[in-house]
């Protein structure tokens, strides 16, 4: 390119880097949000990583600070650099704008050095002084080996302790064994293969012995590590905000009703950033928000990109936000069984009766959802059945709910309702980082009724109905973490992860109540 045009090699270089750049560091931010652990690992999100580095090759040497400026700058970058890993939680910040921490620390701390076109050396007390020293260029001779080993034996000591985080006797022997194993990773394995004219200039039996003894050590090291991560890792179930999670540690709703206990790690996930992360469906534009915003009347429907074919059966969350904030249980069901998940919701609007004096957008919605139903035609309409409040008061059914479900029945679909999800006044996630316990920062299991207001009702045709309160609040007491899942994203919404380990106990008590669902699986 740099050939057939106006530009220098260099110049057509730093474009084409800083190209890149663009599209990995956009790709990174759009990540992060939606699946953070899967944009942690992804090429396409860190190239903008390397790329920084790229153009510090390229430019690097160029940049030439004032001499009284060069102190400033190196002791800057080098507290950058070290305070990173205590300041950011880099497991959950990057590939984000987070990283240009570090970055930017190796940037000031390269260009605080001298000028390489002059003979002057670093002056003491900087921190390119300090950094040439030698036990920082020993460091820096097996700094790719200590990268390599640290991390598989962090990951195995967790393993052996079943723990989230290392004791500090555990990081002391990591790190030494880090260290040792850089060492002779750079002394036996880099040195040789980088001395290639000697290798090549030796004996043949030596040569293959070198190169041999050198396959081997990776070979047998791999497959040992192989082995280990299969003998010891819990198997992985589906999922998508809980995939790659391990089970064992993180059960769940798994852990009611059973004999094991949750062992003692940090909850999962994180509370930052957890009011964010929603239902997938939710972060598209065809969620209706709460309110009376024009327009929010209208009755829009969430495809399923995943759709198969010929689904064996179409369903459609419809309603307000929790039907909705079942989503991700529904569509793992649906990959399983081949079926459509569909989404009709708009925030706060529950199946009730009209206000025909004082109509708002809710009223307007409800009266524009036959017309989709008709178009639609689901097999199975999921709706939440009763309502606990969030305040004073116990749960109730809407007036005007019944002749509502009646219609949905009338046209043909069948009706599934469920019993409502607890509310707290106050939102959880900001309790449990105030210091609150998983107990005091729950909903009260008081609100509910002494018996659920559905099974008083004489249900239209092909109306089901399921009561899963025992997996939100146990031996009646409602719980904010169970199974070190935390179950809410703000005072009254599932989080992704809790609603994923409801997965099986959803299909049981599908199965029990609704099992013509699973007797019409596509060929």
């Amino acid at each position: 390119l740099a050939r057939r045009s106006r530009f220098s090699p260099t110049a057509t270089m730093a474009t084409l880097i800083m190209l890149l750049m663009i599209a990995s560091f956009a790709a990174a931010l759009v990540l992060q949000q939606q699946n953070q652990a899967e944009a942690y690992l992804l090429t396409q999100t860190r190239i903008w990583e390397l790329g920084f580095g790229g153009l510090l090759a390229l430019f690097g040497a160029r940049v030439v600070l004032p001499r009284a400026a060069r102190t400033t700058a190196g002791w800057l970058g080098l507290g950058l650099v070290v305070s990173c890993g205590f300041v950011l939680d880099g497991a959950a910040l990057f590939p984000g704008p987070a990283a240009l921490w570090p970055l930017m620390g190796m940037a000031l701390i390269l260009v605080s050095t001298a000028p390489p076109s002059s003979d002057e050396p670093d002056r003491p007390r900087t921190a390119a002084a300090l950094l040439s020293t030698t036990p920082f260029t020993r460091l820096g001779d097996i700094a790719y080996g200590l990268f390599l080993w640290h991390w598989p034996l962090v990951i195995f000591t967790l393993e052996f302790h079943g723990d989230s985080g290392l004791r500090l006797t555990d990081a002391v022997i990591v790190l030494a064994l880090s260290l040792l194993l850089g060492w002779a990773t750079h002394r036996f394995l880099e040195q040789p293969l980088a001395r290639s004219s000697s290798i090549g200039n030796a004996p043949r039996p030596r040569r293959a012995m070198t190169l041999g003894l050198a396959a081997s050590t990776l070979v047998v090291g791999g497959l040992g590590a192989t082995a280990y991560v299969q003998k010891t890792t819990a198997p992985q179930e589906d999922g998508l905000a809980m995939a790659g999670v391990d089970r064992m540690l993180y059960p769940g709703a798994d852990i009611i009703h059973t004999e094991n206990s949750a062992r003692d790690v940090e909850f999962y996930p994180e509370l930052g950033g957890i009011s964010r992360r929603v239902p997938e469906y939710a972060r598209t534009d065809c969620h209706q928000p709460t309110g009376d915003q024009p327009g929010s009347g209208e009755v829009l429907v969430c495809e399923d990109p995943a759709a198969p074919e010929n689904p064996a059966k179409t369903i459609m969350l419809a309603g307000g936000s929790h039907a909705g904030h079942w989503h991700n249980a529904w569509i793992i069901l649906a990959e399983k069984h081949d079926w459509e998940v569909l989404v009709a919701t708009k925030g706060g609007c529950v199946f009730r009766g009209l206000d025909t004096e004082d109509p708002n957008t809710c009223d307007e919605w409800l009266a524009g959802f036959p017309e989709v139903l008709a178009e639609h035609q689901p097999d199975l309409v999921v709706t939440p059945g009763t309502a606990v409040p969030q305040e004073t008061g116990t749960e109730s059914i809407h007036e005007g709910a019944e002749e509502q479900w009646q219609a949905i029945t009338d046209a043909g679909s069948e009706l599934l309702l469920l019993r409502g999800t607890p509310r707290q006044e106050h939102n959880v996630p900001d309790c449990l980082a105030e210091g609150g316990d998983e107990l005091d920062c729950a909903p009260d299991y008081g609100k509910y009724a002494e018996v659920n207001p559905l099974k008083d009702l004489d249900l239209p045709e092909n109306t089901y109905s399921l009561d899963l309160t025992d997996h939100f609040c146990p031996d009646r007491e409602c719980s904010a973490v169970i199974g070190n899942v935390l179950v809410y994203r703000d005072s009254h919404h599932l989080t992704n992860e809790y609603v994923e380990t409801m997965v099986p106990h959803l299909e049981r008590e599908l199965r029990e109540s609704i099992p013509d669902l699973f007797s019409s699986q596509a060929s």
